[in-house]
């Protein structure tokens, strides 16, 4: 029986009870509708912690706090898994990997976009600062592309949300597009760069103040129907945030 890929968000800050579900049936048309209707768009940084890039040339950027996106950090497990049914705790036949996901996360609306760094995967099963102890590093990282291990890359891009579906009271999913590097591939400009990374530690708590920089051309995901195309080209990223985790 075919292999099937299971994603699980194990930690977010301001996670809402949802969850995606990949774009299916899209046409040509109504694909290219969608992004062109998502808010790329920067007016200006209002917040401590941001992410901000040019798109295309066109600025775009995300306030922590700033109509109503969230400056985030998500964990992740991802494992493959004969059948279509899983369980969580049974890993032994598991391809079992972890990261996480620094991003701007905007409460569920249509055509909404939100951006996202995912780190790369570390095969085995690690708590979350050991994960980022690993991979926020001041220097530069290489950027995921089609040629390159999700072991070693970054994967950054956008992914917008559209056809929201509510289950019940403070339950929805909703159906997502997604613009990343690791469509296609990179040249030898791209980059992500840790510029700092400070970390702090309590009894409770560890804390990490980081920023970052990067640029890397961007493509129309698998499955799309402009699946490996360029999109085009994003320049000046940058990115300050910080993070706090349990100790």
């Amino acid at each position: 029986m075919k292999s099937a890929l299971f994603v699980f968000a194990l930690l977010s800050f301001f996670l809402p009870s949802c969850h995606k579900e990949k774009m299916t049936g899209l046409t040509l048309e109504r694909y290219r509708n969608i992004l062109d209707s998502t808010k790329l768009v920067c007016n200006g940084i209002t917040s401590e912690y941001y992410i901000s890039a040019n798109i295309n040339g066109r600025p775009v950027c995300y306030s922590n706090g700033e109509d109503g996106y969230i400056i985030d950090t998500k964990s992740y497990n991802m494992f493959t898994t004969a059948g279509t049914s899983v369980n969580i705790g049974d890993t032994s036949s598991s391809d079992f990997r972890v990261g996480f996901q620094l991003e701007a996360f905007h409460d569920i609306e249509d055509y909404v976009n939100n951006f996202l760094i995912v780190s790369p995967k570390w095969k085995g099963n690690h708590p979350i600062k050991d994960v980022l102890d690993r991979y926020l590093i001041v220097g530069k990282h290489t950027v995921l592309g089609s040629n390159t291990p999700d072991s070693i890359g970054f994967n950054i891009g956008f992914y917008v949300c559209h056809d929201k579906n509510v289950k019940g009271p403070g339950t929805y999913s909703y159906h997502h597009l997604d613009i990343l590097s690791g469509g296609g591939i990179q040249d030898r400009n791209s980059y992500l760069e840790f510029t700092k990374v400070e970390k702090y530690i309590s009894a409770e708590h560890i804390v990490y103040d980081i920023e970052a920089k990067f640029q890397c051309q961007l493509y129309h995901a698998q499955s799309s129907p402009e699946e490996g195309k360029l999109y085009g080209n994003l320049t000046d990223g940058q990115l300050v945030m910080q993070i706090v985790v349990d100790n």
